[in-house]
């Protein structure tokens, strides 16, 4: 989980992923390992980007990412200390060139949070509220499957996920504060979508 809050916690991901693949591609396993503690909510917030890109609406992909993230943000919900993945996933190469582009975006990306992150709301995102943040983004995760065939649902998703580790990593609770209304919303759409056509 995360620890706290560095200078510029957004550019240390990418520089930690610079590491990683210094030496040409690396396994998912490795981009993992590098991340130590911190694996749990940067995977997230790298999974919750996806889908709040224009990805989220490539067929099954919010199947795909909603399982992933169930499993991670499970497994930091009840306290595991490492991520665990298939081994399949675990062995899948990661290309240099694909890290260098995630690495630029993330750049860009820090650099903006960082003008607005501030230490605030701090129990929102310390160690017992984490365990409930993880808790949320795994049970959104195991309902995004149903998002497929509302347009648009898992990208809100997505953006509500993503402040939400950009929360926990940040230690600003107000980015979670404005990611679960957006993960609640996203969520609550297709029932609002199948009370306005069989209601």
């Amino acid at each position: 989980m995360a620890n706290d809050a560095a200078a510029h916690p957004i550019d240390d991901i990418a520089s930690q992923l610079d590491e990683v693949t210094h030496n040409g591609d690396a396994t998912f396993g490795d981009v993992i390992s590098t991340f130590g503690r911190t694996a749990f909510s940067t995977v997230l917030l790298m999974s919750a980007l996806v889908l709040a890109s224009p990805l989220s609406g490539v067929p099954f992909a919010s199947t795909v990412f909603g399982m992933l993230i169930f499993v991670i943000a499970g497994q930091a919900a009840i306290g595991t200390q490492t991520v665990w993945l298939p081994d399949f996933l675990m062995r899948r190469t990661v290309t240099a060139d694909r890290v260098a582009k995630l690495q630029s975006t993330l750049h860009r990306f820090g650099t903006f949070f960082d003008k607005f992150r501030r230490a605030r709301l701090r129990g929102v995102v310390g160690r017992a509220g984490q365990h409930v943040l993880f808790g949320i983004c795994a049970v959104a995760g195991v309902f995004l499957p149903v998002l497929e065939f509302v347009p648009f649902s898992s990208s809100i998703a997505g953006a509500g996920i993503a402040l939400t580790m950009l929360g926990v990593i940040g230690r600003d609770g107000l980015f979670v504060l404005f990611g679960l209304p957006l993960v609640g919303g996203a969520l609550s759409m297709p029932f609002f979508v199948y009370s306005s056509i069989f209601g």
